[in-house]
Order: C-alpha cells, then structure tokens, then sequence
C-alpha cells in the first residue's frame, strides 16, 4: 500500500482485516507503532521497516533515550554451552539465572555443567540448577539490598535497604569483592563509583554528599545524556521471511503467562492463584485452542490432548485464538522450586528451538 515492495499474503485468510489495518496506519504516519512480539530477529527486521515507511522514527519512538532494561542474549549463552563443551570453563557462577530447567537443551547444559570444576549459585529460591553446584551462597533480598540501575539512557537508580536481612546470607555483590580480596563493603564501593563515574555528569551540586544525600531522597537521578539511534536501509524484505506459510500444519507458540512470569516467584501461590486476564484459568498451563480448530478435532474445554510426542496438557478453547496456533504458557512443570510450585502444569521448554543465534519459542 506505500508503494514499496510487496510479500505475499495469498496465505493469510485475513487479508481484508489486514488490508484495513495497513490502510489505518498509513492514515496514521508519525502517529502509529508497530511492536514485534517475537525474539526472531528476521520478524523484528520486519517490524522495524514497517515502523520505518510509516515514519514513526524520532516521533512514537525516542531515539535518543533507548530503554536499556531486557539485553539478556542467546548468543552469550550459546558461547557458553561451547566453551563447556570445549572444557574451557573452569567456574561457572549463577546469579537470577536457572539454564538447567529453562534453557532449551537443558539437559545437554546439565551433563556439560557436571564437568566444570566450580559452580556456584547465589539464589536465595530453590531452582533446578542448585542441585548441580557445588556451593550455593543466597543473595539478600532486594529489600535487603544496595543497587544500582540505569534503566533508561541518563537516568540513573538507587535502591537502598528497606530492612535488617532476616537470614545468614550475604549480598551477591559483596561475596564477589570479598572472594576477590577487597576489604571494601558493596556499598561503600557502589558509592565510590557514584563518586567517580555519576556525580560529575551533573552541574547542580559541587559537593557530592550533598548529591549523594539527594539522590537518595529522591531515588533517581537524570543527567542530559542521550545516544542517538539509527534505523539502517530497510532490507529485502522477501528475503526475511522465515517460511512459507501456505498449507502450513498446527503451530505451537510458547509463552510468559502472566501470574508467575519468568517463573522466579513460582513458588508464591498467590501468583499461582492469580486468574490469566483472558481465559481465567488458575494453578497451570494449559493448551489453548481456536473454536474453530476445536470444532474440527471434537475438543472440549478440560479435555486432555496429546501435544507431539512429549506430553498431554488439558485443552481450553478460547474465542480469538488463531485458528491453526495452539498456545502453552512456558515455567510450569518444575521438578525443584518449592512444595508450591512442583508438579504445577507441564514443563514445555523442551519445545524451544535454536535458530542461528536466537531460540525460538514457536514449534510448526
């Protein structure tokens, strides 16, 4: 419709609402966005040309203040599981990360984990990886705890000690300098730095304590620092598209549910208790399915199907869903997280593929 290049849309069998929603944003340039919700960067590429012909660039989008939040990589783990594989890994250290119950190839992970010499894991909740190190040292409670974040561009964080820590644990931060030979608490160190490195990107203050005492009254600090983002050429945009869509089979998507997320609170059954906003299911995963696609197989809400040839997951049929897309919510299914979240719904990260440098969370 922008008089650019085309992609084929002869398998899509809504063509016409999709017509209508190009027309739509076409009428909106400059006012619209377009936001990918997939880790596949061909589909992300996509996405970012879309938003590119509809000028939304530097107006819907801040170019100069980028949300630094959410840079985990795949590549960096996939670099890892290498030099494991290659015994270039003598220790190996686990702060909020749990790869042998949600990585991909988590079992390939546990037999390469067993090799290295030192693993250590500073979660303060049980999880599927402790049983695999060989120390485990608890980090405080982030109620506990000192930090610091720069969550957007210029726009620096505090978080400071609510309460005495309860149990005999240790911050992360601390166990490291104290295991590298610094004297120096976490901290002093993090407010040496401040000292350093954040005060003298402001003009407000000459004297730091001063800075220091008002920044955490306030709990944030902003400077005027911006980094300018650029939109590349839009690429040929045929040649990003993943597959061929036409006659395609079921496809399965993977998901965060809402309640527990990325699974760390699994444990809370209160989030366990929390309804999904959509289907209001409570307590586990399930497979959701189109009216439609039910119809066809004769499947009834709380009916159990069989998913591949790995598991069976009760069935939900949910008005909207994409007629050939069955969807499970990812983080059930735990063998070691607490007597609440054990045995909860069906682990199904076992779906999850590699392509090239990403996992994917869809399976067709």
């Amino acid at each position: 419709k922008s008089g650019g290049e085309q992609i084929s849309a002869t398998a899509v069998n809504n063509e016409l609402k999709l017509e209508k929603i190009a027309a739509e944003l076409l009428g909106k340039q400059g006012k619209s966005i377009v936001i990918s919700g997939s880790n596949d960067v061909n589909v992300q590429k996509i996405v970012i040309a879309i938003n590119k012909i509809l000028d939304n660039y530097g107006k819907t989008f801040d170019m100069e203040k980028p949300i630094l939040i959410k840079q985990g990589s795949d590549k960096a783990i996939f670099e890892l599981v290498d030099d494991m594989r290659a015994g270039k890994v003598g220790a190996i250290f686990f702060n909020n990360a749990n790869p042998c119950y949600d990585y991909y190839a988590s079992q390939e992970f546990i037999k390469l984990l067993d090799q290295v010499d030192l693993k250590v894991s500073f979660s303060a909740f049980p999880n599927e990886t402790l049983p695999h190190c060989d120390f485990v040292c608890p980090d405080y409670h982030f109620l506990e705890s000192w930090n610091d974040f720069e969550p957007r561009k210029g726009l620096y964080s505090i978080s400071q000690p609510c309460i005495h820590h309860i149990f005999d644990t240790r911050q992360m931060q601390d166990s490291m300098l104290t295991w590298a030979h610094k004297t120096e608490k976490w901290d002093g160190y993090m407010k040496n730095y401040w000292e350093k490195s954040i005060f003298p990107k402001q003009k407000n203050s000459n004297d730091f304590e001063t800075f220091w005492i008002s920044t955490l009254q306030n709990g944030c600090f902003e400077t005027s620092a911006t980094e300018k983002l650029s939109i590349s050429a839009i690429e040929d945009l045929k040649a990003l598209v993943v597959k061929d869509v036409a006659n395609q089979s079921l496809e399965l998507q993977l998901v965060l549910p809402i309640g527990i997320a990325s699974g760390y609170h699994s444990n809370n059954p209160w989030l366990q208790e929390l309804p999904d906003p959509i289907s209001r299911v409570t307590w586990e995963n399930y497979a959701s399915i189109s009216t439609k696609l039910a119809a066809e197989k004769g499947i009834k809400t709380g009916d159990v199907i069989q998913v591949g040839d790995k598991f069976e997951i009760p069935a939900v049929v949910q008005a909207g869903q994409a007629y050939q897309v069955i969807t499970i919510a990812l983080n059930y299914g735990r063998t070691a997280a607490g007597k609440v979240a054990e045995e909860v719904g069906v682990d199904v990260y076992p779906y999850a593929t590699r392509h090239n440098d990403n996992i994917q969370y869809f399976l067709s």
